[in-house]
């Protein structure tokens, strides 16, 4: 089965191995961690303490990671977190509990030397919470991400988007791009959110069918091997997406790859 989803060119975003950027290698001020992509630990510009309350700018220039939480009860309140190479903010394990409240996340990506110019290789991830971890998004401003505004990995990873604008770079012909994505048997609620701006335009249905090229969609809410009733979906504004939401349950996933 050949799939078109903005999300997978062979394997889902969070797991698959990420093409290495030219860009950015990271430089003073960037700490290790212990979450690996591409066969290395991605460095962190702040990596958070039990319950710490993050504010203000967070100028991950020449980092992986923007705010890096693998701890409990951490809140990052009405920061600025940007120009990070994989993920803005990174919430991981089930150690890892954040909530990301009245904070903007902005220009992650290949953008640390070019601040307005993005590039096609398959990172560049706003917020992610993986592999266990638990938390919440409010009243965020979620916008110029390379790949994904939110994305939500993993069993028992629980997330709350709620009341928060996911905004893409609008028709872009070098990635598809996702708004928020859920995937992995990760669970939560997305509520009364904008999602908006996802479109990829580096090949039409009708150059596809010559063979010259491959079709994709961006989309504005994925949701991917999971059970959809785990995913409480209510009030949330879509615009100016390929597709605002697709569902592909658990169940057909796995028949899929067979």
């Amino acid at each position: 089965m050949k799939l078109r989803l903005a999300l997978l060119a062979g394997a889902l975003i969070s797991v698959l191995a990420l093409a290495p950027s030219a860009l950015a290698v990271p430089t003073g001020g960037c700490t290790p961690t212990d979450l690996v992509r591409d066969g290395h630990p991605l460095t962190a510009a702040n990596i958070a303490l039990p319950a710490e309350v993050i504010t203000g700018p967070q100028n991950a220039h020449g980092c992986d990671i923007g705010v890096y939480v693998n701890v409990s009860d951490v809140q990052i309140q009405s920061a600025d977190v940007n120009t990070a190479r994989y993920f803005g903010v990174a919430v991981n394990g089930s150690s890892g509990s954040a909530i990301i409240d009245t904070s903007d996340v902005h220009h992650i990506g290949d953008v640390v030397d070019a601040p307005n110019v993005f590039g096609g290789s398959q990172h560049g991830i706003a917020v992610a919470f993986l592999n266990g971890a638990t938390g919440t998004i409010r009243d965020a401003n979620i916008h110029d991400y390379q790949k994904g505004g939110v994305v939500a990995n993993g069993t028992g990873t629980r997330l709350d988007t709620l009341s928060s604008t996911v905004r893409g770079l609008g028709p872009v012909p070098y990635i598809a791009q996702n708004g928020v994505q859920y995937s992995d048997h990760a669970t939560g609620l997305v509520r009364d959110n904008l999602i908006t701006d996802h479109q990829y335009t580096g090949c039409s249905k009708q150059q596809s069918r010559t063979g010259s090229c491959v079709y994709y969609e961006s989309i504005g809410l994925l949701l991917l091997n999971v059970e959809p009733k785990d995913i409480k979906r209510s009030l949330n504004l879509y615009r100016d997406n390929d597709k605002n939401e697709f569902v592909w349950p658990s169940s057909s996933y796995a028949n899929a790859f067979q």
